[in-house]
């Protein structure tokens, strides 16, 4: 969702309450049209089961790691992913298969660069029109990621997994632009067969907001399996240790990104935030290249980051170079996996009878 969050969203206090309340009349009739949207039937089908990975709330919850991680599950059950996506950044409507050689994060968005590298991705403006496309490809796919899209009702889809950040949970529980919700939870809560709880880059699995956020949708109607997850950085990534960093992001939680490059061992003197998709210019990629030489500090950012800076403006490719990529992956334990397994195995054996 092209929106930029206020943080008194996930703030309190009697200004935040009272510039809530304010808008609350606003939040009804989006609201009251979300819920119209989303209860809507008939989306397409065309014989390959869809399973929608999606955000109850708008900013970063660390869904595309675990689409990421969600394509390498079915891979090992023999299963042949494809990913279709809105391609939120980019220019091309599509339908139009991504290609990592030529295309770039302006005209597919930048997302979708990082998903193909772990199988083909659709990029498409209008999701049943994407799911048509993939459907009458003459490569044979056996299963559909939809990357987003759970409030979208043009496509039918067989499972549906929200990704939920484990530290910010549901702000205020209100709804846009009240709060960060994209409808009532009591609307999307039922919605959903599972809830992925994204802990980022925590020493422990659990973390003290499992509990509370695991109430609040059950008492909303969700009666599914809640799964835990943690990011981290694979094994192999260059170390960070001991270096001193400066460390940009333009991601939808970049916090969960500069507490990762500080577990990594790294000092972070300098850490800048843009907003979410950004498109640094040439006159910000100069500041961070000036900053990081004044000071003889590491540039690092994230792979979606690094993906958007353009080889075609000489400063952004000079920083594209300077800077190092800090990869993340989400780990869920065996358990949990099991559990995902198991409705993976229920949406995919439905389409094969």
């Amino acid at each position: 969702m092209p929106l930029n969050e206020p943080g008194w969203w996930y703030g309190t206090g009697a200004l935040n309450t009272w510039t809530a309340r304010a808008l609350s009349p606003v939040s009804s009739v989006y609201d009251w049209i979300a819920n119209w949207r989303m209860a809507r039937t008939g989306g397409l089908a065309v014989g390959l089961p869809v399973i929608c990975v999606g955000n109850f709330t708008a900013g970063g919850t660390g869904k595309t790691p675990f689409v990421c991680w969600l394509v390498d599950a079915t891979k090992q059950r023999d299963l042949k992913p494809v990913i279709l996506t809105r391609g939120f950044g980019g220019c091309l409507p599509g339908p139009v298969w991504v290609d990592q050689d030529s295309h770039t994060a302006e005209e597919v968005g930048d997302e979708p660069l990082l998903l193909a590298k772990h199988a083909p991705v659709m990029v498409a403006r209008d999701r049943a029109e994407g799911l048509q496309a993939i459907a009458q490809d003459s490569k044979k796919f056996d299963v559909v990621i939809m990357d987003d899209g759970l409030q979208n009702p043009s496509v039918n889809k067989d499972l549906s997994i929200a990704v939920v950040d484990g530290k910010r949970g549901f702000g205020n529980g209100r709804v846009i632009p009240a709060g960060p919700l994209r409808a009532s939870l009591s609307h999307q809560a039922p919605r959903v067969s599972a809830i992925v709880i994204n802990n980022g880059p925590a020493p422990d699995a659990r973390s003290p907001m499992t509990a509370p956020i695991t109430s609040k949708l059950r008492g909303n109607g969700f009666d599914g399996p809640v799964i835990e997850a943690t990011m981290s950085v694979p094994a192999g990534a260059k170390t960070l240790k001991s270096k001193r960093v400066l460390a940009y992001a333009g991601i939808g939680s970049p916090e969960r990104f500069f507490e990762t490059v500080r577990l990594q061992g790294a000092d972070l003197v300098e850490q800048r935030v843009f907003a979410d998709h950004h498109q640094l210019t040439t006159v910000e990629a100069r500041s961070l290249l000036q900053s990081a030489a004044d000071q003889s500090l590491t540039l690092v950012t994230t792979e979606k980051d690094w993906v958007r800076l353009s080889d075609h403006d000489t400063v952004l490719k000079e920083l594209k170079t300077a800077s190092r990529l800090v990869p993340i992956v989400m780990d869920i334990s065996e358990g949990d996996s099991e559990e995902i397994a198991a409705l993976l195995d229920v949406c995919c054996v439905k389409h094969d009878d």
